[in-house]
Formats: structure tokens, C-alpha cells, sequence
């Protein structure tokens, strides 16, 4: 992949200051820049790695609801096993 021309920089600051992540990262995949393609698998949750990072968030959030809901005198090291 070569660097990125002004046109191409210009179209991915109009979608980021538009917040729209779809359109940015679509855009970046469409430039040949390989995240592009994995960040928009992550945000659409439409590829196998995409899925694996959203399913990995996933359980890693929910083991920090499970430790902040345990009480004070539980040690952290078996908060972690929950």
C-alpha cells in the first residue's frame, strides 16, 4: 500500500469529522489500507475477526461488571476466577 494522497485524506477527515465510522473506515478498506478492512469487520460485526474482537470485548466487559459487583473483603485474584 503506498501512502495516502491529499483527495483520499480529505474524504477520511470529512467522514471522521461527520462521525461516521462506517463510511471511514469503507473508505479506507476501498483505499487498500488492510485496517480499514478489520475495523470495518469489528464495526459491522461482518467477518470471523470482526466477530472474535467483539465476542473478546464482550467477555472482557462482562468479567469487570462481575468483579465490581463482588464485595469489598473478596480478594482480586478470586474475583478473577468468576
Amino acid at each position: 500500500m503506498s501512502a495516502l494522497n491529499s483527495q483520499q485524506m480529505a474524504t477520511l477527515k470529512y467522514h471522521s469529522d461527520a462521525g461516521d465510522r462506517i463510511a471511514y473506515y469503507s473508505a479506507l478498506a476501498a483505499f487498500g489500507v488492510e485496517y480499514g478492512r478489520l475495523a470495518l469487520g469489528v464495526v459491522l460485526n461482518s467477518t470471523t475477526s470482526g466477530a472474535a474482537a467483539n465476542a473478546f470485548f464482550w467477555r472482557q466487559h462482562q468479567k469487570c461488571v462481575a468483579m465490581a459487583q463482588w464485595p469489598e473483603h473478596v480478594s482480586a485474584p478470586a474475583r478473577l476466577t468468576v
